[in-house]
């Protein structure tokens, strides 16, 4: 193998091990997203959990004081604030699925070139190789007729 074939195989091991590094990033990073999915879930569960006890509460025609509407206020606050940043926290991680999605991608194609070059540069070495062959037949060949003339 010539220098340049090897460097295009050292470049293509290199783009493979990039490749699947990506994909590593990519499967954790969608585990993150998926778990963080799951969190979200059961918070907006608990939340609509707490709201219709306090509906239910509140229907029942029982006296509630003043210090038990409150912390009823105070906790749909917290719990909106706690809403509030697990959806920022879902986005950034859905946002960073996407960028690995994007660098995998990005991977997939890179390797693509490289696996392709590779082919081509094969396929013009077995081309140059044939053209070789036959130019020693064609050489033995004329050999042979431009031999010992018989009289």
């Amino acid at each position: 193998m010539n220098r340049a074939g090897e460097q295009l195989g050292a470049l293509e091991r290199w783009r493979k091990a990039q490749l699947e590094a990506a994909q590593s990033a990519h499967a954790a990073l969608a585990v993150r997203l998926e778990l963080q999915q799951a969190e979200l879930a059961q918070l907006v569960q608990r939340i609509n959990d707490a709201q219709d006890f306090a509906r239910t509460e509140l229907t029942q025609a029982r006296a509630l004081s003043a210090a038990a509407l409150l912390r009823l206020t105070q906790f749909a606050a917290l719990q909106a604030e706690e809403l509030t940043r697990g959806e920022t926290a879902l986005a950034a991680a859905q946002a960073e699925v996407e960028a690995a999605h994007e660098l995998l991608k990005t991977c997939f194609q890179e390797l693509s070139v490289i696996e392709k070059l590779r082919e081509r540069r094969a396929a013009e070495q077995r081309q140059a190789e044939q053209w070789r062959e036959q130019r020693w037949l064609d050489e033995q060949a004329a050999g042979r007729c431009a031999g010992p003339q018989p009289n």
